[in-house]
């Protein structure tokens, strides 16, 4: 697939998940959400072409298939592929290194944290172990917690966090082993490789924006079903308490990151999935992937039927000098626009063709002109 053509099947499911979001909203768990989006990503990522029987491109016109990637797109002049392909691939740089400098300026800067020596912080680490080391840091002029690191990932709390209640400590770091343990840093950092390719595409700038508040928001709700319904108030002024004043810079994933009105509606009428929603959810993101982040089997569109009768052959299926391998059936008019092959031509098939049914290979004639009426579609069959 063509950087265009998944830029432009990305974008329709990155759409389609939007308004599935708009619509059904909170009814949904933030994971369904979060899953369409990484099918968005992935097809945004990755040149390989899935085909579905069930994918909505299949609706799609030949016309128009070039597009999509179910045909075969035209191609524009050298000239203007060459621009768009410099273009293209100067934005691709420019936006890694303004994402690339962000991100090694704020490793820079927590190089100066120190580890936590609070005894709760060290009970809690033991308490919930992971196959990756995670380390918990604290650090001076830091306003809200944050998770950085994928393969070592650190939790870095502000420096006064040692002194926090044993509650408001533990909401901090469940929120953030959340975000390691479903990898959300590595979710991110593909989404900024999708910024960074498809720079050009609006949709996947909304695609970065609501990912972010979705992972945000299903990480909110895993905090209030791990303390409880009783702790949505102290959990929400938590949120407001540590609000950032400034976003952080993907990989890294903060507590008080995207604060806003929204995200505090959620958590104060966050109620626990129920089975059945979960159930229902993941169909309806299935769905959603199978239709909109796949490509048209051409395999599955309708054959010519293979009846007593031979395949239609018209003027303009034929080419002169074309090789055709014609069921010895077909009208006598055949005559007058063919002549016998060779059996040196290098695809000269056997008079004898399968079930039975005799086959005559012939050419069509140099001189036949492409205008000449006649359909020499076939009759019934004589062995």
């Amino acid at each position: 697939m063509s950087i265009l053509e998944m830029g432009v099947s990305g974008g329709a499911m990155i759409l389609v998940t939007a308004v599935l979001r708009l619509i059904a909203g909170d009814r949904l768990p933030r994971r369904a959400y979060i899953a369409m989006w990484s099918a968005a990503i992935l097809r945004l990522l990755v040149p390989v072409r899935i085909t579905s029987a069930l994918s909505v491109y299949g609706l799609v016109p030949p016309a128009l298939r070039g597009v999509q990637g179910l045909g075969t797109a035209q191609a524009g002049s050298p000239e203007t592929v060459g621009i768009w392909t410099v273009l293209r691939l100067a934005g691709t740089l420019a936006a890694a290194a303004v994402f690339a400098a962000s991100y090694i300026r704020c490793i820079r800067a927590f190089r100066v944290s120190v580890p936590a020596e609070n005894m709760y912080v060290k009970r809690w680490l033991k308490a919930h172990p992971l196959w990756r080391s995670v380390e918990v840091r604290v650090i001076s002029g830091l306003k809200t917690p944050l998770t950085y690191g994928l393969f070592r990932p650190v939790i870095l709390l502000p420096r006064d966090a040692e002194d926090w209640e044993p509650e408001k400590l533990g909401m901090v770091l469940c929120h953030e082993y959340i975000h390691i343990r479903r990898f959300d840093g590595a979710l991110k950092l593909l989404a900024v490789a999708a910024l960074c390719v498809h720079w050009w595409n609006p949709a996947v700038w909304l695609m970065a924006a609501l990912l972010d508040r979705d992972v945000e928001l299903a990480c909110d709700g895993e905090v209030v079903d791990r303390f409880g319904p009783e702790c949505r108030a102290r959990y929400a002024g938590l949120l407001i308490d540590l609000k950032a004043p400034g976003g952080t810079v993907p990989p890294v994933t903060g507590l008080g990151k995207s604060v806003t009105e929204k995200r505090i509606r959620g958590v104060m009428g966050h109620r626990r999935a129920a089975r059945s929603a979960a159930a229902i959810s993941a169909v309806i993101a299935a769905a959603t992937v199978l239709l909109f982040a796949t490509s048209s089997n051409p395999k599955a569109e309708k054959a010519p039927e293979q009846g007593g009768k031979s395949p239609e052959l018209t003027v303009e299926s034929l080419k002169p000098g074309e090789l055709e391998n014609i069921p010895a059936h077909l009208p006598e008019k055949r005559g007058e626009d063919t002549e016998p092959a060779s059996p040196e031509h290098p695809l000269y098939r056997e008079p004898a063709g399968p079930a039975g049914e005799t086959y005559e290979t012939y050419v069509i004639r140099p001189e036949w002109e492409q205008g000449c009426a006649g359909d020499v579609s076939g009759g019934e069959k004589s062995d």
